[in-house]
């Protein structure tokens, strides 16, 4: 007996020592007699000139008024009211003094009566990494209809750009009464793979992965706060003469409680190798200490024993790591990076195992996931993307975004090329092009937020092809190459057809590849050889065959080539700096490469 009590105490304390527990990491109460100004800042306004109404023609300027917002008797008052005709609010988010990912999110308030009056506790993005609303994403808490005061709903929104944005969301109602006779709770659990509804600990909606279809679910990353109280508009209509000319939003609290392992690691899912340094974070737990842990061969430049660090990564994909720990308790987190190229040519996208392309908008019709119209040996995959380019338009746009390609730089110098697998109803010879861009820019004239160009054109006609694109031009060189943040495809510019093409297995190109020692990388059996290797100042090569040779940097510049060689040649070369060089041997009979040392 004595032995069984000790394996259940074992048992228990091991239990709590991994499940961690739900901590409160931040609140307001709303005690005193004025804002808290270190978890608020106020928004003022009709939203113009950028965004006039609010996005939703809102009848409602916001102020800081004392009489739309104040503190009293532990409650935050924020009322909207009607004066002449013109009616004010107030609205406040806690941007920039708490942001947060994850976690239990509490608001107990109650809400005005009347049509038109808009209250809502909500979530917008602290970032917007993925792109601008919604793609970035949205989290509704509850939000309310004055007109209905039974009913609260709770909503997520998503997807491309507006006019093609996404939302799912569902609605409670009270068994009895209103949301305007009392005080309620009103929840949201949040997280990794879904965000559940409740109202009064009572679950009413649940949103996961699967309910954003094709789109990217962007509730990975920090979000911050917004308690406002709107009036009329598209989602409610206005006031009537029904309305009362003041409502009143009252919230109780606000709680944001965290569990250490149920946070993740916010940062890129894939990377292209290049000097950038990527930014990790997760949140800071009271009574935890956090440590990092990364790869071999990656380095962590600032942040050690923080929230957010800043790693210059290295050659190889792995996780990165972040150890929560205190007297009691600890949690692992892990973050899976890709890291492209590993190889000479890396797919990002292949519709199946990764998924680095999302659509966001665009003029044709476009499908993320569609059955293959050809399964043959260069694509045996069953799932693939179609397009179908939109004939009324001069310029027809495909717009994505991507989580990894965030510089130009290596496809301008072409160390780096994109590839794709293309189907296309077009006639040989059409042109396609990738665009890397600035979308918040774009609405200016060309060529502003246009950094980069690349171009290939199709050979073939409902066959599969494999198409690697070359690097044209940079037209908007204000624009850094580190800024973009869009990757459009345009399918035969300047025309106005409508060819359906099908896309697969998107892929990073290295040029030339960068090859980890100095064997042939040919698999074929004939001769080449190089001496010295190292070399200083001369090096003779030794071929099967005759053939041309050319020698070029890691980046693919030539650095010489030599026409019609015989099978034995020496050069001199002394005149280069030091450094890693390829040198390649084209003969009728195959290609072969050798990488080459410069002391």
């Amino acid at each position: 007996m004595i032995k069984i009590k000790w394996f259940l105490i074992y048992f228990i304390f091991t239990t709590a020592f991994l499940k961690g527990q739900n901590i409160l990491v931040w609140s307001d109460e709303f005690n005193g007699t004025e804002l808290n100004t270190n978890n608020w800042s106020y928004e003022l306004g009709n939203g113009c000139p950028n965004l006039c109404g609010w996005g939703n023609n809102e009848l409602q300027s916001y102020t800081d008024n004392n009489e739309n917002i104040k503190v009293q008797n532990g409650h935050l008052i924020i009322t909207a009211l009607n004066t002449g005709g013109n009616w004010t609010s107030a609205r406040i988010r806690s941007l920039n003094k708490f942001d947060f990912c994850l976690g239990t999110i509490e608001v107990r308030a109650k809400i005005p009566e009347g049509r038109g009056f808009w209250p809502a506790a909500w979530f917008l993005p602290s970032e917007y990494y993925y792109g601008i609303w919604p793609i970035s994403g949205e989290i509704d808490l509850m939000e309310a209809r004055g007109q209905e005061p039974e009913k609260t709903l709770g909503t997520i929104h998503f997807g491309p750009l507006f006019p093609n944005n996404q939302y799912n969301g569902n609605e409670y109602v009270l068994p009895s009464g209103s949301f305007a006779d009392d005080f309620h709770v009103f929840s949201i659990e949040w997280t990794s793979e879904s965000i559940i509804w409740k109202v009064d600990g009572v679950q009413f909606s649940e949103k996961t992965r699967a309910d954003v279809g094709d789109f990217r679910w962007p509730f990975d990353r920090n979000f911050h706060a917004l308690l406002n109280c709107a009036v009329g508009g598209n989602f409610l209509g206005n006031p009537d003469g029904s309305t009362p000319n003041q409502g009143d939003f009252e919230i109780d609290y606000i709680r944001v409680y965290q569990n250490p392992i149920n946070m993740i690691i916010s940062g890129p899912e894939a990377i292209i190798r290049s000097n950038d340094s990527q930014k990790f974070y997760t949140q800071d737990i009271p009574g935890y200490t956090i440590s990092w842990s990364v790869p071999d061969g990656t380095q962590i430049l600032s942040g050690q024993g923080t929230k957010e660090v800043l790693v210059q990564w290295g050659f190889s994909s792995g996780n990165i790591e972040a150890i929560y720990t205190n007297a009691q308790q600890f949690a692992v987190l892990s973050h899976f990076v890709q890291v492209l190229p590993d190889s000479c040519s890396e797919v990002f996208d292949d519709r199946n195992e990764f998924v680095r392309l999302y659509w966001v908008g665009g003029d044709g019709g476009y499908s993320a996931f569609a059955d293959n119209p050809l399964v043959n040996a260069l694509n045996p995959s069953q799932q693939v993307s179609r397009y179908q380019r939109n004939a009324g338009s001069q310029y027809d746009v495909l717009q994505f975004l991507t989580d990894l390609i965030k510089n130009a730089t290596p496809f301008e110098i072409e160390s780096y090329k994109v590839q794709v697998k293309v189907y296309s109803s077009a006639p040989a010879g059409t042109e396609i092009q990738v665009l890397f861009e600035k979308r918040g820019l774009l609405s200016q004239p060309f060529p502003i937020g246009r950094r980069t160009i690349l171009s290939a054109f199709t050979t073939a006609t409902n066959q599969w092809e494999i198409l690697t694109f070359e690097f044209v031009t940079t037209p908007d060189l204000n624009l850094l190459a580190n800024e973009i943040d869009q990757f459009t495809v345009l399918v035969a510019p300047n025309t106005f057809t409508n060819p359906v093409l099908y896309f697969d297995d998107w892929a990073i190109k290295e040029v030339p590849c960068l090859i980890a020692s100095s064997e042939l990388v040919s698999k074929e059996t004939s001769i080449l050889e190089v001496h010295p290797n190292p070399f200083s100042s001369q090096i003779k090569i030794t071929s099967e065959h005759d053939a041309n040779f050319v020698l070029m940097d890691i980046s693919g510049k030539m650095i010489f080539q030599s026409s019609n060689s015989t099978v034995m040649q020496s050069f001199l070369i002394s005149d280069i700096p030091q450094g890693i060089y390829l040198l390649q041997a084209q003969s009728l009979k195959d290609l072969k490469t050798i990488k080459l040392i410069k002391n």
